[in-house]
């Protein structure tokens, strides 16, 4: 039987909102998701996500391995059940998802906090220039703004997360995961 008891906190947002990086900062145990991208300059495989192929992912979603699966800007991401169980046994978790990710993660495993970084666009475009993301991939990030902004009220919780104030999201995203652990042992 597969552990229950441990919360899962699902962090989404919009590309450049800071949730990565914020939630590194609180917690340490991730539920590392797959890509079929090519590394950004600095990320490491198996810390900043699985770097693998197309027909590895496609082999893995035939036998029933994936939580959840999509795509974006031509690449796939997701995360396989035996990383997700795996984190989920030992503690807490988090895990990094777009809004699909999410609402497929808790279909499956429902002991879950959804937390969502928000950010305006022109702080957001600054996040990207100053990771190296190319003016193409930028354009086409911003330009899913909108809807990645709307889902916002489909989570528990919502982060504004401002352009040089990184210290403040930390400390609410902090209060947010210590008032679940709080919770949970009152219950």
């Amino acid at each position: 039987m597969k552990n229950t008891e441990n919360t899962l906190f699902i962090i989404s947002g919009p590309s450049g909102s800071g949730k990565t990086s914020s939630i590194r900062q609180v917690m340490d145990n991730e539920v590392i998701s797959f890509t079929t991208r090519a590394p950004r300059k600095g990320e490491v495989d198996g810390v900043d996500y699985v770097y693998t192929t197309v027909a590895e992912v496609d082999r893995l979603e035939e036998i029933g391995e994936l939580v959840e699966r999509v795509s974006y800007d031509g690449n796939s991401y997701g995360i396989s059940k035996g990383e997700l169980y795996g984190k989920l046994a030992e503690q807490d978790a988090f895990v990094v998802v777009d809004y699909h990710g999410c609402q497929q993660v808790k279909d499956l495993y429902p002991n879950c906090v959804s937390i969502f970084f928000a950010i305006d666009t022109a702080d957001a475009r600054n996040r990207m220039l100053e990771r190296g993301d190319n003016p193409a991939t930028m354009a086409h990030r911003l330009s899913t703004y909108e809807t990645e902004l709307a889902n916002q009220v489909h989570y528990d919780y919502v982060l504004q997360n401002e352009y040089g104030n990184q210290e403040e999201t930390v400390r609410a995203l902090r209060t947010i995961i210590q008032s679940r652990k709080l919770f949970k042992k009152g219950a």
